[in-house]
């Protein structure tokens, strides 16, 4: 690339007349540039008024046409936003179960539909103003039952509201009236049971006196058999019916069929009315004035609940109410659906008549722009191809001598030829540029020629050259530098030469020391070994007392071992006898038991002698079999009495022999601890032996590890002997190397 740009300027620079060439030459570089912008600087500024000019022209058109476009789409997406936020605020109500929450989606609803009726005067009088072809009266009159059916839902729903609401009062009504109708139906029958208890009572003393009568027992349970029992049986099948009521209204509540509620309702009653006439006929039966009082109470409950549900406001006609306000809002709200899709549909037609309208703005604005840039653009090219013209006439001017400078500059990079010169004799900036270059290349070569032939002295190991042309700047550094590194040089290979010759000197004298400290080393090796035999022998010896001292630690074990056993037998022994103890214990407690039934035998046994005595003639036989059974009893007592005193022998030797056991017991765990004393101390004795032991160990490694480090340094001594051995014969050879170098 740089290559063509170059053959480009050339090439222009011959185009241009030679009386413009010589008056561009007179002039300096900055001037040149400051024209090249200039002229710039004026096309831009033409072409910019002319951007501006059209771009007016432009934003009139377009303003023209939005003051149409603007104001109906607006108006247009308005209306359908207002729409949207009616149907979202009648979705909202049809789930809200608050009567004021109802109040302010209505009042809501009221405000957005007169927004969206100034929205529609509003696209009324842009129709009229533009003359378009559109008519609103379709769209009124859909709004219109849309909002008309959502005053319809609205009532609907206040209904429902309030039903649930008062339905939620009354069923709160209803369980109150059956939990106080649950409560006097408990205490009618606490109060049965108790004179069912009473006269029960009463029989069981009757059957004890002696007085007694068969009449007197017989009408007692002929009263009880035929009254107070069905009085109590006909009671409790209330509570029955009673819940069957209940699971009725449960099912009431549930349900969302208004035919189930018939249903039910008519089960209600049926219940109801069965109810009311078995209350009747138990009413006939009570002969207590305070049982009929309480049950007076059961049968006025029972109606202010039979009136919470079957009444006008019960719950039967709330529940009705309620499900026929939410089958009204579900018909409502078809109705609505359909009117929805129509005022959507009229809304979107708007809408797309508002995109055609703003379509045909932004087609006409796209016309003008295009027209307007074709100017622009035709402008600005025009004043391009000047401006180009004129610049590349200043740039090939200022450029030609440049590159006539880089081509020289690139030759010496290329080839590293400092003998190379420009050639130029302009006085302008180039000229002068030039100059200076070809100064800093004569200072360049001589100093580059004087370095080489240092060089190649040093090359030689001649010392005595330097550098000694007058040179300025980095060259004069560069010359410093060299001279002070020969000097330097030249003094290290001296000082290495000397060196190289005391170390072949202390060499030789170091090689003496490593043969005698091998001989030394091989010596202190031996003694050494006979000091590891002497450990061997000691340990050998510390081996033996701890394999005695192991022995006899485990005759101490198997003592304790046998000791332990009998301790174990006899804890064995102690547990038996307890639990010997606690069995007869146990069977003493069976017999107590045993001796009780005999005496509620006997009890018994009197007792059906005394009613066989009542019975008279036919008792007879009755008498015989209680007269045996209370002799059987006798004689289980008197066996049972017996047994204990046995018993009670037995347990008083057991723990004689459980105190005997604790005692030997006591006597074995003595002879344990002195056992385990005794094992302890050998223990320790064998411990210390062990550790003996393991130190005598110890050192032997350490001897060992000693040897092998002393046969290592008799090596390594050998090894460093031959060592410096070598090192002298390569100091001689250094010595002989450095022999080639001259110095000053």
């Amino acid at each position: 690339m740089r290559r063509v740009a170059m053959q480009l300027s050339g090439i222009l620079f011959r185009l241009i007349p030679k009386g413009l060439e010589n008056r561009l030459g007179r002039m300096s570089i900055r001037l040149r540039l400051v024209l090249s912008f200039g002229f710039l600087l004026l096309m831009m500024v033409f072409a910019g008024g002319a951007g501006i000019f059209f771009t007016t022209q432009i934003k009139s058109r377009v303003e023209t046409i939005s003051d149409v476009s603007s104001p109906l789409d607006t108006a247009a997406n308005r209306l359908a936003g207002g729409v949207l936020n009616s149907q979202v605020a009648l979705l909202q109500l049809l789930f809200q179960t608050d009567a004021g929450d109802i109040d302010e989606s209505k009042a809501s609803l009221a405000a957005l539909r007169k927004e969206i009726e100034t929205e529609l005067a509003t696209l009324s009088r842009i129709a009229a103003e533009t003359g378009e072809d559109l008519t609103t009266q379709t769209l009124e009159a859909l709004l219109n039952d849309f909002f008309s059916q959502s005053e319809g839902v609205i009532l609907a729903r206040q209904a429902m509201v309030q039903n649930r609401t008062a339905l939620a009062g009354t069923l709160k009504t209803f369980d109150a009236h059956r939990h106080t109708l649950d409560e006097r139906l408990t205490r009618f029958l606490d109060a049965a049971r108790t004179d069912i208890g009473a006269k029960e009572d009463n029989g069981q003393k009757l059957a004890m006196t002696d007085t007694a009568t068969k009449n007197e027992v017989a009408a007692l349970l002929l009263d009880l058999f035929r009254k107070d029992l069905p009085l109590l049986y006909r009671a409790q099948n209330l509570r029955t019916f009673f819940i069957r009521l209940q699971d009725m209204v449960r099912s009431l509540v549930l349900t969302e069929s208004q035919e189930d509620v018939a249903a039910l309702e008519e089960e209600f009653k049926g219940l109801v009315k069965k109810i009311n006439s078995r209350m009747k006929r138990l009413k006939r039966r009570i002969k207590n004035p305070q049982h009929e009082a309480i049950f007076n109470e059961v049968a006025t409950v029972f109606k202010a609940l039979t009136d919470t549900a079957l009444s006008e406001g019960g719950l039967f006609r709330l529940k009705d109410r309620t499900l026929s306000s939410g089958a009204h809002i579900a018909g409502v709200k078809q109705e609505m659906a359909a009117t929805t899709a129509q005022v959507k549909k009229a809304v979107d037609e708007w809408l797309t008549l508002s995109d055609q309208i703003n379509t045909r703005v932004q087609d006409s604005a796209a016309e003008g722009v295009t027209r307007s840039l074709l100017y622009i653009s035709v402008i600005v090219v025009a004043g391009m191809i000047f401006g180009i013209l004129a610049a590349m006439l200043i740039i090939v001017a200022v450029t030609h001598a440049l590159t006539r400078l880089q081509t020289k500059v690139e030759s010496v990079e290329a080839a590293s030829d400092f003998s190379i010169r420009t050639g130029f004799e302009s006085t302008d900036e180039v000229g002068r540029t030039a100059a200076a270059f070809d100064s800093l290349l004569i200072s360049i070569d001589t100093a580059v020629q004087e370095v080489n032939a240092v060089m190649t002295a040093l090359s030689k190991g001649d010392f005595s050259k330097s550098m000694t042309s007058e040179q300025k700047g980095d060259l004069g550094t560069l010359k410093t530098g060299m001279n002070a590194s020969i000097d330097l040089l030249a003094q290290s290979v001296a000082r290495i030469i000397e060196i190289s010759e005391q170390v072949k000197t202390d060499v030789d004298a170091v090689s003496e020391s490593a043969r005698v400290l091998s001989e030394n080393t091989e010596a202190q090796s031996r003694a050494v070994d006979g000091f590891t035999s002497a450990m061997d022998r000691v340990q050998k010896m510390a081996r033996d007392n701890t394999s005695q001292s192991e022995e006899v630690r485990s005759i101490s074990g198997r003592a304790i071992d046998e000791v332990l056993k009998g301790q174990q037998q006899m804890d064995e022994m102690q547990a038996s006898m307890e639990k010997i103890k606690a069995t007869s214990a146990s069977v003493a407690d069976v017999i107590g038991v045993i001796t009780d039934i005999a005496s509620q035998t006997t009890l018994l046994a009197l007792n059906a002698s005394i009613e066989a005595a009542r019975a008279g003639e036919a008792g007879k036989g009755f008498a015989v079999v209680a007269a045996e059974v209370k002799e059987l009893a006798d004689r289980s007592g008197k066996a049972a009495a017996d047994t204990s005193s046995q018993i009670k022998e037995a347990i008083s030797e057991i723990d004689a022999g459980v105190d005997h056991a604790k005692l030997n017991a006591e006597a074995l765990s003595r002879i344990t601890e002195i056992v385990r004393e005794a094992d302890d101390r050998v223990s320790r004795i064998s411990e210390y032996s062990a550790e003996q032991t393991r130190q005598i160990q110890d050192v032997s490694e350490e001897l060992s590890r000693m040897t092998q480090a002393v046969t290592e340094n008799a090596e390594i001594a050998g090894q460093t002997a031959r060592a410096y051995d070598k090192m002298a014969e390569r100091s001689a050879h250094m010595q002989e190397v450095l022999g080639i170098f001259k110095l000053k």
